[in-house]
Protein backbone atom coordinates (compact mmCIF):
# COMPACT_ATOMS: atom_id res chain seq x y z
CA UNK A 1 0.00 0.00 0.00
CA UNK A 2 1.05 3.31 -0.57
CA UNK A 3 1.35 6.27 2.41
CA UNK A 4 -1.76 7.87 1.05
CA UNK A 5 -3.88 4.56 0.69
CA UNK A 6 -3.36 3.40 4.10
CA UNK A 7 -6.85 2.73 6.11
CA UNK A 8 -7.59 3.59 9.83
CA UNK A 9 -10.98 2.70 11.27
CA UNK A 10 -11.96 4.22 14.54
CA UNK A 11 -14.66 2.30 16.42
CA UNK A 12 -16.21 5.05 19.13
CA UNK A 13 -19.44 3.04 20.40
CA UNK A 14 -19.61 -0.12 23.01
CA UNK A 15 -22.97 -1.30 24.62
CA UNK A 16 -21.94 -0.17 28.19
CA UNK A 17 -21.74 3.53 28.53
CA UNK A 18 -18.87 2.99 31.28
CA UNK A 19 -16.70 1.23 28.35
CA UNK A 20 -16.97 4.19 25.94
CA UNK A 21 -13.79 7.24 25.61
CA UNK A 22 -15.48 10.32 25.15
CA UNK A 23 -16.52 10.95 21.39
CA UNK A 24 -14.67 13.91 21.12
CA UNK A 25 -11.51 12.49 22.30
CA UNK A 26 -12.55 9.83 19.21
CA UNK A 27 -12.72 13.15 17.12
CA UNK A 28 -8.88 14.55 17.83
CA UNK A 29 -7.53 10.93 16.83
CA UNK A 30 -9.17 11.21 13.47
CA UNK A 31 -7.60 14.60 12.58
CA UNK A 32 -4.47 12.90 13.65
CA UNK A 33 -4.48 9.97 11.92
CA UNK A 34 -5.52 12.16 8.97
CA UNK A 35 -2.20 14.93 9.34
CA UNK A 36 -0.74 10.91 9.40
CA UNK A 37 -2.29 10.77 5.63
CA UNK A 38 -4.36 7.87 7.03
CA UNK A 39 -8.08 7.60 5.36
CA UNK A 40 -10.22 7.50 8.43
CA UNK A 41 -13.68 5.57 8.54
CA UNK A 42 -16.20 5.75 11.09
CA UNK A 43 -17.89 2.28 12.11
CA UNK A 44 -20.52 1.43 14.70
CA UNK A 45 -24.30 0.13 14.76
CA UNK A 46 -27.60 2.30 13.76
CA UNK A 47 -27.64 3.06 17.94
CA UNK A 48 -24.76 4.46 18.11
CA UNK A 49 -25.20 7.14 15.16
CA UNK A 50 -25.09 10.09 17.87
CA UNK A 51 -21.79 8.88 19.18
CA UNK A 52 -20.43 8.77 15.69
CA UNK A 53 -22.38 12.14 14.98
CA UNK A 54 -20.54 13.84 18.00
CA UNK A 55 -16.98 12.37 16.93
CA UNK A 56 -17.71 13.92 13.48
CA UNK A 57 -18.41 17.37 15.24
CA UNK A 58 -15.20 17.42 17.39
CA UNK A 59 -12.96 16.68 14.15
CA UNK A 60 -11.95 19.74 12.30
CA UNK A 61 -11.36 17.04 9.19
CA UNK A 62 -15.18 15.38 9.15
CA UNK A 63 -15.12 16.18 5.14
CA UNK A 64 -11.87 13.53 5.06
CA UNK A 65 -13.47 10.70 7.48
CA UNK A 66 -16.35 8.27 5.74
CA UNK A 67 -19.08 7.54 8.03
CA UNK A 68 -19.89 3.98 7.45
CA UNK A 69 -22.06 3.49 10.72
CA UNK A 70 -25.25 1.60 10.28
CA UNK A 71 -24.05 1.02 7.11
CA UNK A 72 -22.13 -2.71 7.09
CA UNK A 73 -23.58 -5.84 8.48
CA UNK A 74 -21.17 -8.41 9.84
CA UNK A 75 -19.65 -9.45 6.79
CA UNK A 76 -18.94 -5.56 5.62
CA UNK A 77 -17.81 -5.06 8.76
CA UNK A 78 -15.19 -8.01 8.73
CA UNK A 79 -13.85 -6.65 5.04
CA UNK A 80 -13.40 -3.27 5.93
CA UNK A 81 -11.08 -4.37 9.23
CA UNK A 82 -9.17 -7.05 7.38
CA UNK A 83 -8.31 -4.32 4.59
CA UNK A 84 -7.43 -1.96 7.52
CA UNK A 85 -4.01 -1.08 8.66
CA UNK A 86 -5.48 0.61 12.20
CA UNK A 87 -8.12 -0.47 14.46
CA UNK A 88 -8.85 2.00 17.13
CA UNK A 89 -11.62 1.23 19.42
CA UNK A 90 -13.29 0.91 22.77
CA UNK A 91 -13.77 -2.60 24.01
CA UNK A 92 -16.38 -4.05 22.18
CA UNK A 93 -16.93 -6.67 19.27
CA UNK A 94 -15.10 -5.18 16.23
CA UNK A 95 -12.19 -4.75 18.31
CA UNK A 96 -11.88 -8.23 19.15
CA UNK A 97 -12.82 -9.02 15.46
CA UNK A 98 -10.23 -7.23 14.14
CA UNK A 99 -7.81 -8.63 16.23
CA UNK A 100 -8.88 -12.05 15.43
CA UNK A 101 -7.92 -10.62 12.01
CA UNK A 102 -4.37 -10.01 12.75
CA UNK A 103 -5.24 -5.97 12.19
CA UNK A 104 -3.26 -3.86 14.38
CA UNK A 105 -5.22 -2.52 17.11
CA UNK A 106 -5.93 0.35 20.10
CA UNK A 107 -8.02 -0.55 22.61
CA UNK A 108 -9.26 1.08 25.08
CA UNK A 109 -10.22 -0.75 28.24
CA UNK A 110 -11.64 -0.73 31.66
CA UNK A 111 -9.52 -2.72 34.10
CA UNK A 112 -12.02 -4.73 34.91
CA UNK A 113 -12.92 -5.66 31.67
CA UNK A 114 -9.31 -6.04 30.30
CA UNK A 115 -8.53 -9.53 32.12
CA UNK A 116 -11.07 -11.34 29.93
CA UNK A 117 -11.06 -8.80 26.83
CA UNK A 118 -7.48 -7.83 26.62
CA UNK A 119 -5.08 -9.69 23.84
CA UNK A 120 -2.54 -12.25 25.05
CA UNK A 121 0.41 -10.44 22.96
CA UNK A 122 1.41 -7.09 22.35
CA UNK A 123 3.53 -7.35 18.97
CA UNK A 124 0.52 -5.57 16.78
CA UNK A 125 -1.75 -4.36 19.41
CA UNK A 126 -1.89 -2.05 22.20
CA UNK A 127 -4.50 -2.11 24.94
CA UNK A 128 -4.82 1.35 27.27
CA UNK A 129 -6.06 0.22 30.74
CA UNK A 130 -8.05 2.70 32.89
CA UNK A 131 -7.94 1.77 36.42
CA UNK A 132 -11.12 3.80 37.97
CA UNK A 133 -12.69 1.90 40.87
CA UNK A 134 -15.77 4.38 41.39
CA UNK A 135 -18.36 6.03 39.32
CA UNK A 136 -16.68 9.41 38.35
CA UNK A 137 -19.93 11.30 39.11
CA UNK A 138 -20.66 9.68 42.87
CA UNK A 139 -18.04 7.90 43.88
CA UNK A 140 -19.77 4.44 44.60
CA UNK A 141 -17.28 1.39 44.19
CA UNK A 142 -17.54 -0.59 41.01
CA UNK A 143 -18.40 -3.71 43.38
CA UNK A 144 -21.48 -1.96 44.48
CA UNK A 145 -23.42 -1.14 41.54
CA UNK A 146 -25.14 -4.63 41.21
CA UNK A 147 -26.38 -4.79 44.94
CA UNK A 148 -27.44 -1.25 44.71
CA UNK A 149 -28.36 -0.21 41.34
CA UNK A 150 -31.58 0.44 41.90
CA UNK A 151 -31.18 2.31 45.38
CA UNK A 152 -27.44 3.68 44.47
CA UNK A 153 -25.36 4.74 41.37
CA UNK A 154 -27.69 5.28 38.62
CA UNK A 155 -25.10 7.26 36.27
CA UNK A 156 -23.80 6.16 32.57
CA UNK A 157 -20.54 7.66 32.34
CA UNK A 158 -17.45 6.44 30.71
CA UNK A 159 -15.44 4.77 33.20
CA UNK A 160 -12.45 5.04 30.94
CA UNK A 161 -12.45 8.84 29.84
CA UNK A 162 -9.01 9.22 32.15
CA UNK A 163 -6.86 7.89 28.93
CA UNK A 164 -5.53 10.46 27.53
CA UNK A 165 -5.25 11.58 23.61
CA UNK A 166 -1.58 11.86 24.06
CA UNK A 167 -1.39 8.45 25.36
CA UNK A 168 -3.87 7.13 22.59
CA UNK A 169 -1.34 9.21 20.12
CA UNK A 170 1.36 7.57 21.24
CA UNK A 171 0.45 4.09 20.94
CA UNK A 172 -1.06 4.94 17.51
CA UNK A 173 2.64 6.18 16.80
CA UNK A 174 4.39 2.69 18.00
CA UNK A 175 1.96 0.97 16.06
CA UNK A 176 3.12 3.36 13.00
CA UNK A 177 6.62 2.89 13.15
CA UNK A 178 6.30 -0.77 14.11
CA UNK A 179 4.44 -1.09 10.30
CA UNK A 180 7.09 0.75 8.66
CA UNK A 181 9.68 -1.08 9.91
CA UNK A 182 8.07 -4.34 9.13
CA UNK A 183 7.59 -2.47 5.63
CA UNK A 184 11.41 -1.58 5.43
CA UNK A 185 12.32 -5.13 6.18
CA UNK A 186 9.66 -6.66 3.34
CA UNK A 187 11.52 -4.34 0.71
CA UNK A 188 15.15 -5.07 2.03
CA UNK A 189 13.72 -9.15 1.66
CA UNK A 190 12.33 -8.29 -1.74
CA UNK A 191 15.84 -6.84 -2.97
CA UNK A 192 17.81 -10.14 -1.73
CA UNK A 193 15.69 -12.33 -3.45
CA UNK A 194 15.88 -10.18 -6.79
CA UNK A 195 19.49 -10.13 -6.45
Amino acid sequence: KSNAARLAIIHPGATDLRRRWPAENFGHIADHLIEQNFLVCLTGTASETKTVARVLEHSRRQSHILNFCGRLNLKGLTGLLSMADILVSNDTGPLHLARALQTRTIGIFWCGNSITGMSMTSNIHRSLISWVFQCPLCGLSFKEFEKERSAGCTHCTSFVSDISIDEVKASLQDIIDLGKKKNRASALENERVVR
